[in-house]
């Protein structure tokens, strides 16, 4: 009560303290962690029956609100649009914006409201609030536990330097882009798809969504969830799927699928993909930290599957040519708790094992993509009774093994491997069905039957045995949509560049 009071200390101590209950909940991995330090996090409510909604507006107070109430139900389309307006938020408490950090950001949301549209620095009075919301931010568990994690990489890192480093990802602007992070992440903006129809890009902040929606700009018109378990997802409060509308500037933009977390704070949703930003500086590092490359996103890409609570995502970050964070989202995958892992021993038939393996293998990494994950279940299936088994069958499928390969090789390899090299580098190895890229070769190599299969089969997989040539080749094709990749699971082209170096290793006098 008298005296100083160090506030950097004081944030310390309450890092130690929650990480202590993190610890005790049994969480082990950083990003559940960092979910259970988010101490600042609302509680939230989500309406998705008829009967919710009524026991909500009875005024006997027997009904338990939480901080926030969103209604994800489906909206009905008149002829004329949507009508009767139904909103996303059907209640925030008030005093949620009276915390520290809550208040800071809304203030930096007005810099962004009354800031330049270009390239140019920011007002001394603006940069002043920027700074101030780092300040507020920097002082909590969550991001303290955040920068912890990035020293890992970062080693001897000062306060200057840990500033530098957030304004640099959330802040900095470049001539080469009109946005920064921050504002494409938490603010959104105007952008357009290949036929110029106009979208809303980013918005992925559930303070702000709620913002627009309550002077009428923004509309949610409905959920949309990916993969099987998507009747399961609105159940959810913590996140939001779907379709909606924003007025800006005055254009009417559209996001046909969106998504936010709500009710988490800024402190986190910015530690969260600050961590994932270093843990995705460099591809090697990323591997390690169980990123995947996304080939689908025009900037530099990567994906990977965080359990969060008892729900697991898909977490995605981008970043441009200059290593600018561009943007970072999440994607709900599903439900991971007990009854879900007892599920992975269960007995099934082929036909349901396949089917169930699908949204599975999205959890592990694989791109969301109909014909990949039939094309996936169907190897990882072949031969095995359940999920578990069939996910370690399709991990020792894929893997690629070729230059662990020791002891005898066959003589015919260097000869097969040189002619599939010719064939990638005239494109030809793609979209090639099985037939033809065996005749063709044996045309090429004089070679058949086991003579030129075993070769082939080593050449694109590293292993002399293994599930059908032909359904692995369709597969690996596919898997340049996304994959779990690793240094042992590669795409096409990693497997050519790993033939190229055996070869010239080979022939080298």
């Amino acid at each position: 009560r008298q005296g100083h009071v160090e506030l950097r200390l004081i944030a310390e101590l309450l890092v130690d303290a929650v990480l202590n209950r993190a610890f005790r909940g049994g969480e082990k991995s950083f990003y559940s962690e960092l979910w259970l330090l988010d101490d600042g996090r609302a509680s939230v409510q989500n309406i998705h029956t008829e009967k919710m909604a009524d026991d909500l507006n009875q005024p006997d107070g027997n009904v338990t609100i939480s901080d926030v109430v969103v209604d994800e139900r489906v909206r009905e389309k008149s002829a004329g649009g949507y009508s009767g307006y139904r909103p996303l938020f059907v209640q925030v408490q008030p005093y949620l914006f009276t915390r520290p950090t809550f208040l800071a950001l809304l203030e930096v949301f007005e810099v962004f409201h009354r800031s330049c549209q270009g390239p140019e620095d920011y007002e001394p009075q603006d940069r002043q609030s920027i700074e101030r919301f780092l300040d507020v931010v920097d002082l909590t568990p969550v991001m303290r536990r955040a920068r912890e994690e990035v020293e890992k990489y970062e080693a001897g890192l000062t306060d200057q330097q840990w500033r530098e480093h957030l304004w640099h990802i959330w802040f900095q602007r470049h001539p080469s882009s009109a946005k920064c992070g921050f504002e494409h992440v938490f603010i959104g903006e105007a952008t357009e798809d290949l036929n110029g129809r106009e979208l809303v890009g980013g918005l992925h902040n559930w303070v702000k969504f709620y913002l627009e929606e309550r002077r009428g700009a923004a509309r949610y018109l409905g959920p949309r969830y990916k993969g099987t378990g998507k009747h399961d997802a609105a159940l959810n409060p913590y996140f939001v799927s779907g379709k909606f509308t924003w007025d800006l500037d005055g254009k009417h933009l559209v996001k046909d699928r969106g998504g936010f977390f709500v009710g988490v704070s800024p402190e986190w949703q910015l530690a969260i993909a600050t961590v994932a930003f270093f843990e995705t500086r460099s591809t090697e590092r990323a591997t390690a930290r169980k990123w995947s490359r996304d080939f689908l996103s025009r900037d530099v890409g990567y994906v990977r599957a965080a359990r969060l609570g008892d729900q697991v995502y898909k977490l995605c970050i981008r970043r441009n040519e200059q290593g600018n964070l561009t943007t970072f989202f999440a994607d709900q995958l599903g439900t991971w708790d007990a009854h879900a892992r007892r599920k992975l021993d269960e007995v099934l038939p082929q036909e349901v094992l396949e089917e169930r393996l699908q949204p599975m293998l999205v959890l592990h990494g694989f791109a969301d993509d109909e014909e990949l994950l039939k094309s996936a279940a169907n190897v990882a299936a072949a031969g095995a009774s359940n999920l578990r088994d069939a996910l370690r069958h399709l991990h020792s499928e894929i893997r690629f093994r070729f230059e662990e390969m020791e002891g005898h090789l066959p003589d015919e390899l260097p000869l097969v491997v040189s002619e599939l090299l010719k064939l990638h580098d005239a494109g030809r190895l793609k979209n090639c069905r099985w037939g033809e890229l065996a005749s063709e070769l044996t045309q090429r190599t004089g070679l058949k039957g086991k003579k030129l299969l075993l070769p082939l089969r080593l050449a694109l997989t590293g292993q002399q045995k293994g599930h059908s040539l032909s359904e692995l080749l369709e597969l690996f094709e596919l898997m340049e949509q996304g994959a779990p990749w690793s240094s042992e699971i590669l795409p096409l082209d990693g497997r050519m560049a790993s033939l190229r170096r055996w070869l010239s290793a080979e022939v080298r006098p």
